[in-house]
């Protein structure tokens, strides 16, 4: 089984967690803040890292981002008893995973085995010989992401695990500016993102155990980097979709619905971004 890194000050809570994964055959190494959570990840190399948020010496938020910055992936969960929108998309924005306290134990197990799997299907795409950063391999053309679409779409719905498509649409600036868009996304997502060129002037992005909130997160860094494309008389707007989401049963509701949303974008005008959650939302990010 795995190896599981627990950082929590309070040392009841991060006890309890200990039992419950030991239960489920888990190894576990426990610290009480940020500082000694990243200096153990260093020695122990974790396959799991679970962080409260509000911890001394060093934040959950600042750990996570010293982790993340270390070769090689390993997924991280940030845990905190804000839950406000504001706290969610702050965790999501440097970790993998968010669970607000109190949480029950059986979600805490889920998550962490989700984030596993991820891990695992890295691991394998590393020794099978393909580049464990999915992004980078190469961008996928329209044939190859709907398989993947497809492939994501079996999964989480057998394992019911979240999961978003991102449309991104450019006008003017011709080849270059398509391609400096699909740059722009291959450089900003996280390893496990698919990236797929669906049209001539349109990429898609699959975002493999993402909620809406972990999506807005995705668009933003987008939206922050964008601003390239201005020089090459170019704009893109983008729009989103999410599963599980209302009207939205199967692969193809997934795509017909991020199209929608990316249409939507398109009719507010220059490089806006609209998530489609039963009806058209738009988003306008700080940037």
């Amino acid at each position: 089984m795995a190896l599981v890194l627990i950082a929590d000050d309070v040392a009841m809570a991060r006890e309890l967690l200990a039992r419950q994964l030991r239960g489920e055959g888990h190894r576990v190494t426990l610290v009480n803040d940020g500082v000694e959570a990243v200096t153990r990840f260093e020695q122990e190399h974790p396959d799991v890292v679970v962080l409260d948020v509000h911890m001394p010496r060093l934040s959950g938020l600042e750990a996570c981002t010293r982790i993340k910055s270390m070769p090689g992936y390993t997924p991280v969960i940030l845990m905190s008893a804000r839950a406000d929108v504001a706290s969610r998309v702050a965790a999501l924005a440097v970790a993998d995973d968010f669970v607000a306290k109190p949480y029950e134990a059986e979600e805490m197990k889920a998550r962490i085995g989700a984030r596993l799997r991820v891990r695992r299907m890295i691991e394998e795409l590393g020794r099978s010989g393909a580049s464990p950063n999915l992004g980078e391999a190469r961008i996928r053309n329209r044939t190859q992401f709907l398989e993947r679409v497809a492939h994501e779409w079996q999964r989480c719905a057998r394992f019911n695990e979240p999961l978003s498509l991102l449309l991104a649409g450019i006008e003017g600036g011709g080849e270059q500016a398509q391609n400096a868009l699909g740059g722009i996304l291959v450089r900003v997502l996280r390893q496990i993102d698919v990236v797929g060129r669906t049209e001539q002037s349109q990429f898609a992005v699959l975002l493999p155990n993402t909620h809406v909130s972990g999506a807005l997160v995705a668009a933003s860094r987008i939206k922050r980097q964008l601003g390239s494309l201005e020089n090459l008389s170019a704009h893109a707007s983008l729009g989103i979709a999410c599963y599980p989401g209302r009207d939205i049963n199967s692969a193809d509701d997934l795509m017909s619905m991020a199209g929608r949303a990316l249409e939507r974008a398109r009719e507010e005008g220059q490089g806006q971004i609209c998530l489609y959650q039963h009806q058209g939302y738009l988003f306008r990010p700080k940037v």
